[in-house]
């Protein structure tokens, strides 16, 4: 009795507290760049000078196209895996300390502690080495076969596991930095781009996307401590051959999750202006609320139970928006004249149908926005959807726990931004190996061009100190990044 009165609650009001989404960014107040006192509170880069490579591409971090196999990766990620569990005393997850020592600058880094910790591990990156050159990503989990509350419910562990390899990796590249050894350094990088890819192409889920950036965006964060070694190679042309379309795009991943809306309805929403009936109208509806009830509550060990409790939720539902969903019909042009004959359950069917469709529309259309574009207004999609994260209305509520967040889908942004920050900063090392001093603006920079922010649009903001200093500054990417400004340094030898 508790539940179905719990149930008459959810179905009339489901209020709840709202969980407000963080978008991209107000403005911060950050100090003036004029001089050397900004690097306090800041990111610092420490630059040495460095020409191109000769060949341009002879350092890579991502497999020649001469090197690439069409062989299936995700075999040798499993057994990495299952042997990254089983290799080591315990669990890695469990071992806070081996990924403290990621922190630590590499002047202080504890290589004999590390060398030991990672000797554990030693098979298992072996059996990940592998992947380096098999390109063929295929990881076929039936998800066309799954409905909707399972294709959102289901689990991932693999994936997870995924960044534990990952922290792994960096791990690995400290140490070859340590001892010098940049050429294991930069066939670990690669290793860990291509584990990237992986994660990020092997399903549809935008999950595995957002997983597959932010090892990437970990390859690059360790690429960038591994710039700043002395000798350490220019990898501006490296990075530039980076497809960052296998590793960033989202834009399929986005098309790929409005597809549940769809998958909820009867004829992914395409019914006949006719009615189609009392009988097959409450019969759709049932499926539905099996499906609202497995997207909001879950499954139980009582499959009936659950259903009990879906077709109560769904018929209280019908019951308080049957007149007003037929209201609704009846000022569509090509309903009106059916909306008479339309029973309580069609009607309420059909505006379900339109809602979700509404929904699904509108936040698809919204992605097409480029971040810099929405970043005007704020970073808020359509307020519309913003709404919904507080709306008390059940279709309201399902479409909420559907859709992705923005900020994840905003992630695509955020690594090309990291990418294009990162690769301007090795052209500004390429810069001052030909001319012996950083340039007065990035308009200057020679022999190879700075790129754009990727969230602004708009190049980088640049102010030079003196010829050895220098503030890089990108533009925020949402509203807890405070870390915007890079003061570069370096001596000129004597």
């Amino acid at each position: 009795m508790k539940s179905l009165v719990w149930m008459f609650l959810v179905a009339v009001s489901w209020s709840t507290t709202a969980i407000a989404q963080v978008m991209v960014s107000p403005a911060f107040d950050q100090p003036a760049a004029d001089d050397r006192s900004v690097s306090a509170g800041s990111n610092t880069f420490v630059l040495h000078p460095q020409s191109a490579p000769d060949p341009l591409l002879r350092h890579r971090l991502w497999p020649a196209p001469q090197n690439r196999l069409d062989h299936d990766p995700m075999p040798w990620v499993s057994r990495a895996l299952i042997l990254m569990q089983s290799s080591a005393a315990h669990n890695v997850e469990d071992d806070p300390q081996h990924f403290q020592w990621n922190e630590l600058p590499l002047d202080q880094y504890p290589v004999a502690q590390v060398r030991e910790s990672l000797g554990k591990y030693r098979v298992a990156m072996s059996e990940l080495d592998r992947i380096e050159n098999a390109m063929k990503v295929q990881y076929d989990l039936g998800l066309d076969q799954l409905s909707v509350h399972e294709t959102i419910g289901l689990l991932l562990p693999e994936f997870q596991d995924m960044r534990v390899l990952s922290r792994l990796l960096e791990t690995q590249i400290r140490v070859a930095l340590v001892e010098q050894r940049y050429e294991d350094a930069i066939r670990s990088l690669r290793v860990g781009f291509r584990l990237a890819q992986v994660a990020a192409r092997s399903t549809d889920l935008l999950v595995g996307r957002v997983i597959g950036i932010s090892i990437a965006q970990r390859m690059m964060n360790v690429l960038e401590v591994a710039v700043q070694q002395p000798g350490f190679p220019n990898m501006y042309w490296a990075l530039a051959a980076l497809p960052r379309e296998n590793l960033f795009e989202v834009r399929d991943s986005i098309e790929f999750e409005s597809t549940l809306f769809t998958k909820l309805l009867p004829n992914h929403g395409d019914l006949p202006p006719q009615p189609i009936g009392q009988i097959a109208a409450a019969e759709a509806l049932q499926n539905l609320a099996n499906d609202f009830h497995g997207i909001l509550i879950g499954v139980s060990a009582d499959p009936e139970d659950d259903r009990r409790q879906a077709a109560l939720m769904i018929s209280l539902y019908v019951a308080s928006h049957a007149d007003s969903s037929r209201q609704q019909l009846a000022l569509d042009p090509v309903l009106a004249k059916y909306a008479a004959d339309f029973s309580g359950s069609e009607a309420v069917l059909r505006t379900i149908s339109r809602r979700l469709i509404s929904i699904r529309d509108q936040w698809l259309a919204w992605q097409s926005i480029p971040l810099e574009i929405r970043n005007r207004d704020g970073g808020q999609p359509s307020p519309d959807l913003v709404r919904l994260q507080a709306s008390s209305d059940l279709i309201d509520r399902v479409a909420s726990e559907l859709l992705p967040q923005f900020v994840q889908a905003n992630y695509s942004q955020r690594a090309d931004q990291q990418l294009a920050r990162l690769i301007t900063l090795e052209a500004l090392r390429m810069h001052v190996a030909h001319s012996g001093e950083l340039p007065e603006s990035l308009s200057q920079l020679e022999p190879v061009p700075a790129w754009h922010d990727a969230v602004s649009g708009q190049p980088f903001d640049y102010r030079r100190i003196d010829p050895s200093h220098a503030v890089l500054t990108r533009v925020a990417n949402s509203g807890n990044d405070p870390n915007t400004k890079t003061f570069i340094q370096w001596e000129a030898k004597p």
